[in-house]
């Protein structure tokens, strides 16, 4: 354990001790992948800090679009300290470089001090930066849905996918338009975005019988119920 460590051990008194381990392995793998990780280009798409600081800097988790060598695209989450120097470049829109794992591309760190021609691939477009702006803001609507949303039944109406690719071409973005009929409420329609593998889009074309969550009070607020669904918590 290095000193950055030990300050941060030092001031977790009566934290998490879950959490601290998490904080020490997830700062361990970013200076690995500083130093070794593949390179990629991406875009920021969202920034938030998480409440915490480490040394005086903050903590942020920032939604990231990389453009792989491989010429696929991937959102992912990277939460990682940040330096007081560097904030200005950790907001929406900046173009980064991005350290990753090649074996697991979702765990990567951005090289801030990195030179922009480092980059071994194109930034994302402007199309893949908004769906995956879409898809970020989905995810979090999701998380929300599941704790809080009503569950109802649903029928697919038209299925349109999204020229962007997932987990290295296994996901796809789609808009689904889907009659939704509640037990206890009237019918309406809605249109959401979801992330899907591949594999499931025969369950989602027109006609077919789907499971989605929706604000009571704001029904255009949708989004799919996957333990209902699919029988597990797991997305794209």
């Amino acid at each position: 354990m290095n000193w950055i460590e030990l300050v941060v051990v030092a001031a977790v008194v009566g934290g998490s001790v879950v959490s601290l381990v998490r904080w020490v392995m997830r700062s361990r793998e970013q200076r690995r992948l500083l130093r070794s990780g593949a390179t990629a280009a991406g875009r920021i798409v969202s920034a938030a800090r998480t409440g915490t600081f480490v040394n005086e800097q903050p903590e942020l988790k920032l939604g990231v679009i990389v453009h792989l060598p491989d010429g696929h695209t991937r959102q992912i989450a990277v939460t990682q300290v940040v330096d007081m120097l560097d904030l200005s470049r950790a907001q929406a829109g900046a173009n980064v470089t991005v350290r990753y794992d090649p074996a697991r591309p979702d765990h990567a760190v951005i090289a801030f001090d990195a030179a922009p021609d480092e980059a071994a691939a194109r930034p994302p477009t402007d199309l893949e930066v908004n769906a995956g702006e879409l898809l970020m803001a989905q995810q979090e609507l999701q998380d929300e849905l599941e704790k809080t949303g009503a569950s109802a039944a649903a029928v697919v109406q038209e299925i349109k996918p999204l020229p962007v690719d997932l987990n290295n071409g296994a996901g796809v973005l789609v808009l689904l338009k889907a009659a939704v009929k509640p037990d206890d409420a009237v019918a309406f329609t809605a249109e959401f975005p979801a992330a899907l593998a591949r594999e499931r889009l025969p369950k989602y074309q027109p006609g077919e019988r789907i499971w989605v969550r929706y604000d009571r009070e704001h029904p255009s607020r949708v989004a799919l119920d996957w333990v209902k669904q699919h029988g597990t918590v797991s997305r794209a």
